[in-house]
C-alpha cells in the first residue's frame, strides 16, 4: 500500500495503478482503506475503474 501511495504522490499514475492491481492480485485487505484516501489515484484510468467495480466500491 505504501508503494502505491508514494506513485500517486508522485504523480506517477500508471505505477500507481500497477500497484494498486498488485495489491488487488493478492487479495490485500487495505485496498478499500487506499481507495478511500484523498490522493490521486489514478482515478480516471480505465483499470483503476476495473478494480473499483471488482471491490464494489463506490465512484
Amino acid at each position: 500500500m505504501t508503494v502505491a501511495i508514494a506513485f500517486a504522490f508522485a504523480g506517477e499514475k500508471e505505477r500507481t495503478v500497477d500497484w494498486l492491481e498488485i495489491m488487488y492480485q493478492s487479495g490485500n485487505p487495505n485496498m478499500p482503506a487506499i481507495y478511500e484516501r484523498k490522493v490521486d489515484l489514478g482515478r480516471d484510468d480505465p483499470r483503476f475503474q476495473d478494480l473499483r467495480r471488482l471491490m464494489n466500491l463506490p465512484e
